[in-house]
């Protein structure tokens, strides 16, 4: 148990630099992500990611029937594969339209799903050194933030529970800030754990919440 051998409260007792803290806590989560956590290859998809059980049985069969008529030249093959052919099409047309709206409908509930079929449309994990949208094009990670932010901006509803006047922050006790003053449990921690949702997308830090959870 890599980050069990650890000495956790030696380390965090004689530091009192928080920032130290915490590149000390995330460079030993990435040693033992990298080292000690199964690397899964990709696997190149057969049919696209939207195609549902019903048509990839019917690509199967219009296949079939294709050879059928090639091999026979009948025209009740032919009309067999024609008439399949057409189906095929309406339903992948059908398909994608509904996947595609699925996942626009699900991106603020869970944003995997637009990622997954992002990921599908490409052969590259690696987002594109230059990004752009609408009459903008950049090749800032932050900015490129931004235009996902704007293209879905109309998905996400402005949070007005939470408002904060931050010019009065600068006129309390600074001692309401103090990191040691702070006392969480390790089942503190662990609940916190415990109630993160796996179907999220990774954070800033790229670390999953089923790492942390499991």
């Amino acid at each position: 148990n890599y980050l069990g051998s650890i000495n956790w409260f030696n380390y965090f007792n004689s530091n009192s630099n928080i920032n130290d803290d915490i590149s000390f806590l995330y460079l030993h989560i990435n040693i033992a992500i990298n080292h000690f956590i199964p690397k899964q290859h990709r696997h190149k998809l057969i049919y696209p990611i939207w195609f549902s059980k019903e048509l990839k049985i019917l690509i199967k069969q219009k296949q079939i029937a294709h050879l059928a008529y090639k091999t026979l030249n009948l025209p009740e093959s032919y009309n067999t594969f024609s008439n399949l052919r057409i189906k095929c099409k309406n339903i992948r047309y059908r398909d994608y339209n509904v996947y595609i709206n699925n996942t626009q409908n699900s991106v603020k509930i869970n944003p995997k799903h637009f990622w997954k079929f992002y990921n599908s449309q490409k052969s590259s994990l690696q987002l594109p050194a230059v990004m752009s949208y609408l009459d903008e094009e950049t090749s800032s990670g932050s900015e490129i933030v931004n235009f996902f932010k704007s293209h879905f901006s109309n998905v996400y509803k402005p949070n007005t529970l939470n408002s904060y006047n931050i010019s009065n922050i600068s006129k309390l006790d600074n001692s309401l800030f103090c990191v040691n003053s702070i006392n969480i449990s390790i089942m503190d921690v662990f609940n916190e754990f415990w109630c993160t949702n796996q179907n999220q997308s990774l954070g800033p830090d790229g670390i999953s919440a089923k790492f942390l959870k499991e």
